[in-house]
């Protein structure tokens, strides 16, 4: 018979409306409910030891050692972790550059709290050919932008804003690359807001979600439909040693234990199935809570989907629609956290012209590298898995 115990959690003495709970036990096994309203009734099997976790918004995620002795767990949420953007402009258009970095920052914004990351953001924009002096000839790379950069920004995460980014020894306009190690990343001229958001998240300690699966996921690496996160990637930011945490001096509330990520292309040549394992961790297959709803068993083999052609111009028009809509109500609700130069900027973007760079953003990506889509670009597959 499983052990059933109670979840509960307060911040400053008030229940969040919503929450998820997450139960990480060892060898790799991870189970979930939410969201729904706390408190939350669990079962977990007897003999099974692990942590519980609370994942709610405005909040940073909290974990407890699950403990068989108690019927009722309850728990602490404390506020989101504050992370520094220090943003240089290094090459390219210097207004282009700021618009695109500052849509970037919106984007990471209401990201993170639509999917619950547990972060805030405060950023700052300088044009940096003025402090670095003059770049290398050709394209500047990472590691020169950081041995150039170390001294001026070493309690932030660094974001260069450049021409092109090196990729496999491609340059690129529209990728980024990143350093995990320094905790710093570099996007290309012509990215989207998407990128920003997923280098970040790269940043914090998350890996790429395959290209077999859900497009809508934001570490997706070939998708503008990228907006969600799963709770076990929220779980991952938050619960392990990383650089960035050490670059702002912040230690870990608790340190629990991940599997390896896994790379998509190296486990489909192996002929491994790398479903909700891609980002760390499969999900328990006795789970009876998934993406698709309460109630139904996680299937690794049914959310593998075949390769659709790309998506039509109507279909990225779409999806740049809908993230203006989500845009304007995050600047309506939050204006306050943007200087006036920088709303005045953001605002002075028309729809058409939103849309227009959407689709001429992936379309830019298309002629270097063939991005197959799978599962329809509407629906959030994988908007609330345990995966990780």
């Amino acid at each position: 018979m499983p052990h059933k115990t109670t979840v509960d959690a307060f911040r400053n003495g008030a229940r969040p409306d919503k929450a998820s709970v997450l139960f990480l036990g060892r060898n790799n096994r991870a189970r979930k409910w939410g969201r729904r309203p706390l408190p939350i009734e669990i079962e977990i099997p007897r003999g099974r030891a692990g942590h519980i976790v609370v994942v709610a918004s405005d909040c940073a995620p909290v974990s407890r050692e699950f403990r068989p002795s108690e019927d009722e767990h309850v728990l602490t949420l404390s506020p989101p972790v504050h992370i520094p953007l220090a943003i240089w402009i290094v090459a390219g258009n210097a207004d282009r550059q700021r618009r695109r970095a500052l849509e970037g920052v919106l984007h990471a914004l209401y990201t993170s709290e639509d999917e619950r990351l547990g972060v805030t953001f405060t950023w700052t924009i300088r044009n940096s050919r003025t402090t670095l002096g003059r770049a290398p000839v050709g394209q500047p790379d990472l590691e020169w932008l950081e041995a150039e950069q170390a001294h001026a920004a070493s309690n932030a995460i660094n974001v260069y804003c450049v021409e092109r980014v090196l990729v496999a020894g491609v340059h690129s306009t529209h990728r980024g690359v990143f350093s995990e190690l320094e905790a710093n990343f570099a996007i290309g001229s012509t990215g989207s807001d998407t990128l920003f958001t997923h280098e970040l998240c790269h940043v914090l300690g998350l890996g790429h979600w395959g290209f077999e699966h859900d497009a809508v996921n934001i570490m997706h690496p070939g998708s503008i439909a990228r907006r969600h996160l799963t709770a076990g990637q929220v779980c991952r930011v938050h619960f392990q040693r990383t650089p960035w945490r050490r670059r702002l001096g912040l230690a870990p509330t608790a340190v629990l234990s991940f599997p390896p990520r896994l790379d998509a292309r190296a486990a489909a040549a192996r002929g491994t199935d790398v479903g909700p394992a891609l980002c760390g961790c499969a999900p328990d297959p006795r789970s009876k809570t998934n993406a698709a709803g309460p109630g139904q068993q996680q299937d690794v083999r049914q959310r593998r989907a075949a390769p659709r052609d790309l998506p039509s111009d109507e279909e990225l028009r779409r999806e740049g629609r809908r993230r203006w809509e989500r845009r304007i109500r995050f600047l309506d609700e939050h204006a306050r956290l943007f200087k006036q130069e920088e709303l005045a900027l953001l605002q002075a973007v028309t729809i058409d012209q939103f849309v227009a760079d959407a689709v001429a953003d992936y379309r830019a990506g298309e002629q270097s590298e063939r991005m197959r889509r799978s599962g329809p670009w509407d629906e959030p597959l994988g908007a609330d898995a345990s995966a990780f």
